[in-house]
């Protein structure tokens, strides 16, 4: 049975934090019986500064990877587990963590392919640091 889904945006306050850029806002979808969170997708500053230097089309293709991320989290190829993920485009990549507990996407940074490997291993070894990032914001989005 096909079934129309209404599609809620939500506002919340976000709080500031250092090397996240918020996002505008929390989507949800509406079924009729239960309501399914989409995920929320958060940017780093380094993610932020190699996509302004992006061209016009790169720009579109990374904002749509970033709207099927919210539904999607899982796409795109695993680097060496299955919550460090990548999505390429025009020789680029996208490398992004997937926190299914908190529901949230973080989107790490861009690279092309010289630099790939160096920066995949770099960020394998402040893992720890991102997950403890994402948890405060998430804690700040929790509290009244």
């Amino acid at each position: 049975m096909l079934r129309n889904y209404d599609t809620k945006q939500i506002r919340s306050p976000i709080p500031q934090v250092k090397g996240l850029a918020a996002p505008k806002r929390a989507m949800f979808l509406n079924t009729g019986e239960v309501l399914h969170c989409m995920f929320r997708v958060f940017r780093s500053d380094w993610y932020e500064k190699k996509l302004s230097k992006l061209d016009g089309s790169e720009k579109a293709r990374v904002e749509k990877f970033e709207q099927e991320l919210k539904t999607q989290p899982l796409s795109g190829k695993p680097l060496g587990y299955e919550f460090f993920r990548e999505k390429k485009f025009d020789g680029k990549r996208l490398l992004f963590l997937v926190y299914s507990e908190h529901e949230v996407v973080f989107l790490v940074t861009i690279v092309d392919k010289k630099v790939q490997q160096q920066i995949i291993n770099m960020i394998k070894t402040k893992l720890d640091v991102y997950r403890e990032l994402i948890e405060k914001l998430v804690r700040g989005l929790k509290s009244p």
